[in-house]
């Protein structure tokens, strides 16, 4: 594999092109690596007095009852308003996966899975944090797992 770097200081933003005459492992690799590597890795939480600013690694998961969001992070619980479709499109979807209608977990700070009721499975999170994962959802979860 060849690496050529090309300055070109006319250019008004940066462009990437990457040149293969197959898309193969490697390069599918580079190019996922490039987009992680450029994508936004943190989030503003506006909480009711303030607006916190957390990098995707510092959340273990997020939870919604109604419109109130609930962000479980390293240190603390954080309480915001909003739509869990709203934050998903804002997260990195190769570290978060939605696991119910009602909450969303980081796969870095997964732990185990348990068995729940009715074919259902708990998500057991750092912090001790559990959360539930519908049967609707577990397909998914396994594919980011690799199971």
């Amino acid at each position: 594999m060849k690496i050529r770097v090309e300055l070109d200081r006319t250019m008004a933003a940066d462009e990437l092109v990457i040149k293969a005459a197959t898309l193969s492992a490697d390069v599918a690799h580079i190019v996922q690596m490039v987009e992680q590597d450029t994508a936004q890795r943190r989030i503003a939480i506006p909480t009711e007095d303030r607006t916190m600013l957390k990098n995707f690694d510092e959340i273990i998961a997020i939870s919604v009852t109604g419109e109130t969001l609930t962000y479980y992070t390293n240190e603390e619980n954080l309480v915001a308003h909003g739509t869990l479709k709203m934050i998903l499109q804002k997260l990195d979807a190769n570290l978060f996966v939605q696991v119910s209608k009602q909450n969303v977990i980081n796969l870095d700070g997964l732990l185990s899975l348990e068995a729940g009721f009715s074919g259902s499975m708990v998500a057991v999170m750092r912090r001790g944090i559990k959360i539930d994962v519908s049967r609707r959802y577990l397909p998914e979860l396994k594919r980011h797992l690799g199971l």
